[in-house]
C-alpha cells in the first residue's frame, strides 16, 4: 500500500514541468515559514514581539484568499497555493494563540480561579 502510494507521489514529481515545480517548491517554502516562529512561541509560552497588527492582517489575508481559491471551479484549484495557505492558517493559529493566551497568564488565571 505505501509502495504504491510512493510511486504514484514519485510519478507526479517526476512529471512536473520546471514551472510546476517552483510553484510547489516555493509554495511548500512559504507554507512552512511560519514554523520557526510557531515553535518559538511553543517553547517560551508567549509570542511577544510581534505585533498584533501584523499577525492578523496575516491571518486574515491567509484566510480569505484560501476561501477564494477554493470557491473557484475545482478543476482550476492552484493546489500548490491551497496548501500553503492551509498549513499557513495552522502556524499562525498557534503563533497567535500564544499571543493571545501567553503560558504566564494562562497558568495565573488557572491559579487564581483554583483559590476560589
Amino acid at each position: 500500500m505505501i509502495e504504491t502510494a510512493v510511486i504514484a507521489a514519485l510519478t507526479v514529481v517526476m512529471s512536473l514541468t520546471p514551472t510546476e515545480a517552483c510553484g510547489w517548491i516555493g509554495s511548500i517554502c512559504l507554507a512552512f515559514c511560519a514554523v520557526p516562529q510557531a515553535r518559538l512561541s511553543i517553547e517560551q509560552g508567549h509570542s511577544n514581539g510581534i505585533s498584533n497588527g501584523l499577525l492578523w492582517m496575516w491571518a486574515l489575508g491567509e484566510l480569505f484568499t484560501l476561501i477564494f481559491l477554493v470557491n473557484q471551479a475545482r478543476d482550476k484549484w492552484n493546489w500548490p497555493l491551497i496548501m500553503n495557505y492551509s498549513a499557513n492558517i495552522v502556524f499562525i493559529g498557534i503563533v497567535i494563540w500564544y499571543k493571545v493566551f501567553p503560558r504566564e497568564k494562562l497558568a495565573n488565571s488557572i491559579k487564581w480561579s483554583s483559590k476560589d
